[in-house]
């Protein structure tokens, strides 16, 4: 799930949380996914701040309704003493050093910069920051904003011009006519099948927030894009028989990728679902190109 998305997060499900959180029962970032090193934090003897994080991608969250954020992960050479018998209360390299690499500490965004090491005065800046492990919110997020601008556009376009047609409103010429069925047919379904594989994993039991990427940082939003010209193309031609072919070999291909078990069980029920919205739109996309007698 992406950053923004987030919901907010409050001193009760830090509890629940922390009493999930037991050893062999792994709880997954909601940001990344990841089990490696992602925790509800015990309050520090003396306070009361509650927050979770992940020591995987940086994701942070207060237990007080606010929104999640990004801390940043900074390395630097250090060159305090540490004394006999101490430990490096950042890093936890043991003395006695006169200096030691790879001291690192974990800082939200506003400290950078501001923010100096106990141990040798040094100011933490941008030039000791590196990158977590995990880019949780997708490789290019400008780059999937931008994909989805596009895609909602033309959806919304061809729709108008064919629901247009399709009541007498205006009526383009059949070759614009075509384009616009395809290209409503390639898109809008997109964002049905979108909202209800959202829906599914919210309420499916044994399923979790990553099991369905969001929008085009799925690259089967992409391969859906293409099959529902396919298929359309197909109809047109008359020759439905490719569709058949082409599901089955999508079902075998997702089942043995899923396996056997309960959970992978509940993902292959996804899978179908997202296939047959797609379906359905394909089907819309047909009736409407006969309706405007194509």
């Amino acid at each position: 799930m992406h950053l923004r998305q987030i919901p907010p997060y409050r001193p009760n499900d830090w509890s629940k949380e922390l009493a999930a959180d037991q050893p062999g029962a792994h709880l997954a970032c909601p940001n990344c996914g990841h089990t490696e090193w992602y925790h509800p934090i015990p309050s520090p003897p003396g306070t009361q701040r509650k927050y979770r994080a992940c020591k995987v991608c940086g994701f942070w969250q207060e237990a007080d309704g606010t929104p999640a954020y990004r801390c940043w992960m900074t390395v630097h050479t250090c060159l305090g003493t540490i004394p006999s018998n101490t430990q490096c209360k950042y890093c936890g390299a043991w003395g006695p050093v006169h200096w030691h690499a790879g001291c690192w500490r974990i800082l939200p965004a506003k400290e950078v910069g501001v923010t100096t090491c106990d141990n040798c005065g040094a100011t933490l800046t941008r030039l000791h920051v590196i990158p977590w492990p995990v880019r949780a919110d997708g490789k290019n997020p400008a780059l999937v904003r931008r994909v989805a601008r596009v895609v909602g556009v033309v959806a919304f376009v061809s729709l108008g011009m064919v629901l247009a047609a399709l009541f007498n409103a205006w009526r383009p010429t059949n070759g614009w006519l075509m384009v616009a069925v395809f290209a409503a047919t390639m898109t809008v379904p997109h964002w049905i099948v979108d909202g209800f594989a959202r829906v599914a994993v919210a309420l499916g039991e044994y399923l979790q927030s990553r099991d369905h990427p969001t929008s085009f940082e799925n690259p089967g939003a992409f391969l859906g894009l293409v099959e529902r010209a396919l298929f359309l193309g197909a109809l047109v031609a008359h020759q439905p028989g490719l569709i058949g072919v082409w599901l089955v070999l999508k079902g075998i291909a997702g089942w043995r990728r899923g396996g056997t078990d309960i959970r992978a069980g509940r993902l292959f029920q996804v899978y179908l679902l997202n296939n047959a919205v797609s379906l359905a739109g394909v089907g819309l996309g047909w009736l409407a190109w006969k309706l405007l007698g194509l």
